[in-house]
């Protein structure tokens, strides 16, 4: 019964996900494929191969839906070549010496296995991430010259050449450490010179893919810590700490407001794409973070301003920025009350907006900013403030419609809501203020910290593409794209 459910989540295609996957990390994916087929009913094709060799034939004709690397060297060129849209990792690995068990030569470093000392096998560093990886460190080390004396063959794969030293036809071979746990009768000699060889194994969708949902789904159990990540521990690899495994997971996130115009689409398409559901709560930070004070702690979280991050960091991993926004003036067309700026608004009379400095970052800045220019006490005895809020669009609202003189906003407010072509016009606020800073971060304890990364770089591409700019928002430092 369970296959057949979690088929139905499934968006099943007829054909197989194809996956061209590095043949060091064949047993693994092998056992994670039979587990996915049996529970999803979707056959999963592998072809392997060196994860260079891998490449150059994805180069050619990408007809393929996921790509395996060894390495992360590959990984990148696959990504800079636009050959992957997303990423995931699974594993690390590094270097070792590969021997007979027993080891009868003695073997015990690098030392050993140079100037023909030994009958010694590698991976080709053309075609293989293994051999590709060995030659740059033993470069570094300024002993690469020397290994060539004692190698008597190269081999396509790393799994050829630990064949090598298990049927012994020679005496040793570089590998990854988990390949000496795969081919029986071996054992690894480590060397701490091997340290900087440590690599990452990740998946990667192709943008070729005819079933990208599919593929990320597939992508995401392999790496899952409760699924693949069980058979790559197994096989002597050091898992990641991947998400849980869900076929459709449900995730919460709690986002300032103001932030709305610039993140839901990218949140939309995001969903459709890779077959999650986010459900998203926007409001007030000062009404988001009294939520989480009673316990309602989303799986990420993106603020309007780092203070309102800063409360209950606690619950959080350290968060990255997305943007800045400033504060402006924005008051009706052609602007009757003729305000000029934030000392104007002590004029009598005047029907004034703020944010709610309890309810929102942005009430609390206008607070902040207008205090250090000695106007906020004075404004409060004026009355002229006739409404707060805890979002900047309905004081934007309220101007448009004629409610109010004016009210301090965001600049993206008035931008996202297109006040300035419809009724309204935007004046500056004349102040030294620092722009709001807007995090993002995902819980500590959460379990789906993979997939909110993947949507963190999907936001961070909309904004490099400009989406965020032109909602009026600014790059997260002055010099940041």
């Amino acid at each position: 019964m369970l296959h057949v459910v979690l088929a139905a989540a499934l968006c099943v295609a007829p054909d197989p996900l194809t996956v061209y996957c590095a043949a060091g990390v064949r047993a693994p994916v092998e056992a994670a494929a039979e587990s996915w087929t049996k529970e999803t009913g979707q056959r999963v094709q592998l072809q392997f191969g060196g994860s260079g060799t891998l490449l150059n034939n994805l180069r050619v004709a990408p007809r393929a839906d996921l790509y395996l690397a060894a390495a992360t060297g590959y990984m990148d060129k696959a990504s800079s070549l636009q050959l992957i849209a997303e990423q995931i990792p699974l594993a690390h690995q590094h270097l070792c010496i590969a021997v007979t068990a027993g080891n009868p030569a003695g073997i015990t470093s690098i030392d050993d296995v140079i100037d023909g000392k030994v009958r010694l096998a590698i991976p080709n560093p053309d075609t293989a991430a293994a051999g590709k990886t060995c030659k740059t460190v033993l470069q570094d080390l300024g002993v690469w010259d020397r290994l060539q004396p004692s190698i008597v063959v190269t081999k396509p794969t790393v799994n050829e050449v630990a064949a090598d030293v298990r049927l012994g036809t020679v005496d040793a071979a570089i590998t990854w450490n988990a390949t000496t746990k795969l081919v029986g009768g071996l054992e690894a000699v480590n060397d701490a010179r091997f340290k900087p060889s440590r690599e990452a194994v990740a998946i990667g969708v192709l943008r070729a893919s005819k079933q990208p949902t599919n593929a990320l789904q597939f992508a995401r159990w392999l790496g899952a810590r409760d699924r693949g990540a069980l058979d790559f521990a197994k096989a002597g690899f050091e898992p990641v700490r991947g998400d849980v495994w869900a076929i459709h997971p449900r995730l919460v996130l709690f986002a300032g407001a103001m932030l709305r115009p610039a993140i839901e689409p990218v949140i939309e398409a995001f969903c459709e794409r890779e077959g999650v559901t986010i459900d998203r709560v926007y409001n007030g930070c000062g009404v988001l973070v009294a939520q989480m004070r009673t316990g309602a702690l989303p799986d990420a979280y993106a603020a309007c301003d780092q203070q309102f991050l800063d409360v209950v960091q606690e619950h959080f991993v350290p968060g990255t920025l997305l943007s800045r926004n400033e504060m402006v003036l924005i008051v009706p067309k052609g602007n009757p009350a003729g305000l000029t700026g934030a000392t104007d608004m002590l004029k009598p009379g005047l029907r004034l907006g703020v944010a709610s400095p309890e309810r929102s970052a942005l009430g609390a800045l206008t607070v902040q900013a207008l205090t250090a220019a000695d106007l906020w006490a004075p404004l409060q005895r004026s009355g002229n403030i006739k409404v707060e809020s805890a979002t900047g669009d309905f004081l934007v609202n309220q101007v448009r419609a004629g409610g109010l003189d004016g009210a301090i906003v965001y600049h993206s407010n008035a931008r996202a809501s297109q006040a300035v072509r419809n009724g309204a016009d935007v004046v500056p606020l004349g102040l030294d203020t620092n722009p709001a800073t807007q995090p993002w971060t995902v819980r500590l304890d959460g379990d789906h910290a993979l997939t909110l990364g993947r949507l963190h770089e999907a936001i961070k591409a909309a904004r490099q593409r400009g989406a965020f700019e032109a909602l009026g928002f600014l790059p997260p430092t002055d010099t940041a794209p």
